[in-house]
């Protein structure tokens, strides 16, 4: 398995939790990959997007990505422009805006994501954020939950997860990497036969 570290705007993979994470996740024998991209200053989607697939490559099952901020947006637009071998196991946002009116950032906004489509690019979504978050108000998170079908993970003391340690992501991260339980065609649906002899 392999996990794909985006950090947010004017940051890296050097900051905030990311040394921190990537060095538990090592610790464990999980590949993880935390490229430094051009999210900062006037960023362009496209030059991040490239950055990206260049540090990654193709997308497959054994990966799971994490973007934190705008990192979670980026993350969300890589899924739309990446190729992949397979659907990846797991996408987390992680304090990510939904919207911003924010001059220098309104280029990762500039087209709305086609959500019925990028709601499939992934086995499942995760949405970390923090209740008390100052930058990115809370309804920000339950509209992802909405158009993505997502499980919502709601902290409180988190803020905006700019901290060197969370242990609720690297908890988040191990569930994801636990195998899915098989789904046989049916097995949600009620057997409205099953007492008939």
């Amino acid at each position: 398995m392999r996990v794909v570290l985006i950090h947010g705007y004017n940051s890296g993979p050097d900051q905030n939790f990311h040394p921190w994470l990537a060095s538990q996740l090592k610790e464990k024998g999980i590949e993880v990959i935390a490229p430094k991209l051009p999210l900062e200053g006037e960023p362009e989607a496209l030059a991040c997007i490239e950055a990206l697939v260049a540090a990654v490559g193709r997308l497959d099952e054994k990966t799971i990505i994490l973007g934190h901020s705008l990192g979670g947006v980026l993350a969300l637009r890589y899924l739309e422009a990446a190729e992949a071998a397979s659907t990846p196991r797991a996408v987390i946002l992680v304090g990510s805006p939904w919207q911003t009116k924010a001059e220098k950032i309104k280029n990762l906004f500039l087209s709305e994501f086609d959500y019925d489509v990028v709601a499939w690019k992934a086995k499942e979504f995760v949405i970390v954020h923090d209740k008390e978050d100052k930058l990115v108000p809370f309804d920000h998170a339950e509209k992802y939950q909405k158009m993505l079908n997502a499980e919502l993970v709601a902290t409180t003391g988190c803020e905006h997860f700019m901290d060197a340690e969370y242990p609720i992501l690297l908890e988040t991260i191990l569930k994801k990497l636990e195998p899915l339980p098989p789904i046989e065609p049916g097995m949600t649906l009620d057997n409205r036969y099953a007492d008939i002899p």
